[in-house]
């Protein structure tokens, strides 16, 4: 091991090279030794001061990370709100269109138009055909 760090069997110690100071690693426990004349027990607060504050990283960690997935979350939000309204622009526009497209005439109804357009054509040539005969015999006449 490291000369920074002693380990026995129950605790940890780590000592700092700047200034000499050892720090117990161990959880805060009351003293059982009884000094004389005391029947207070003693605790080991700078145990608890490292628990503490390894409680504190711990929670300052947890927001952190709910933050940071809280910020996610709201950018998703925003995102997901504008492509409803994007979807809802287009909802619009597709109901318009088929709007029109229900006033337009079905392949029925332009078979049925070609169909007709045909017989009217035939009238047609017999009628011209008619006019022809009748404009010759207008001008043999004479």
């Amino acid at each position: 091991m490291c000369s920074m760090a002693l380990c026995t069997a129950s605790t940890v110690v780590i000592r700092s090279a700047k200034n000499g100071l050892q720090r117990n690693l161990t959880p805060p426990v009351a003293s059982t030794a009884k000094q004389p004349g005391s029947d207070a027990m003693e605790i080991d607060y700078s145990a608890w001061r490292f628990w503490f504050s390894v409680l504190q990283w711990i929670i300052t960690l947890g927001v952190a990370l709910y933050v940071a997935v809280d910020r996610v979350r709201n950018d998703h939000r925003t995102v997901i709100s504008e492509t409803k309204k994007d979807i809802d622009g287009i909802s619009k526009r597709v109901t318009r269109v088929e709007e029109a497209l229900a006033h337009m005439p079905t392949h029925e109804d332009v078979s049925q138009l070609r169909s007709e357009m045909s017989a009217v054509k035939a009238q047609m040539e017999t009628a011209t055909m008619t006019l022809r005969r009748i404009e010759d015999y207008l001008l043999n006449k004479k």
